[in-house]
């Protein structure tokens, strides 16, 4: 929002690089405290703050009579409760609950 000036607030920008960080390291297989400090940097916040934040937000991914529920996102399945195998790292639960509420309100 322009009207805030041409600066964006560190809460904007901290929500930013979470966002980034989601969409970068979740292909990280190892440790990603370089790639999570070169994103803190690029958004001009301290790395620790950001990493905090990072690995602080996960939802939740739970397997339930109906479906899977993603955080605050229920999927519903047909053939009963599925079978949970993959690691859900903080990265990839943030994706997938971005995903799953994209799926239930049907959008493109």
């Amino acid at each position: 929002d322009l009207a805030e000036g041409p600066y964006a607030p560190e809460a904007k920008r901290l929500l930013a690089a979470v966002e980034a960080c989601d969409v970068v390291l979740g292909r990280c297989r190892g440790d990603a405290t370089d790639a999570e400090a070169a994103v803190a940097e690029a958004f001009g916040l301290e790395p620790d703050h950001l990493r905090m934040r990072v690995r602080a937000s996960s939802p939740q991914i739970t397997s339930t009579p109906r479906g899977v529920q993603v955080g605050r996102v229920v999927l519903e399945t047909t053939g009963g409760a599925p079978d949970l195998r993959f690691a859900p790292t903080p990265h990839a639960a943030r994706l997938l609950e971005r995903v799953a509420a994209c799926v239930v309100s049907r959008e493109p």
